[in-house]
């Protein structure tokens, strides 16, 4: 199986928050900035 991808953010408002967790509950490595 491939491995999933790194997704960045950059500034964390609620809704990327959300999204960022979505994304790490799904197995996708996050890397956010502020």
């Amino acid at each position: 199986m491939a491995s999933k991808g790194v997704v960045g953010f950059v500034g964390l408002s609620d809704l990327r928050l959300e999204i960022a967790a979505s994304l790490l509950r799904s197995g996708y490595k996050v890397q956010a900035f502020e």
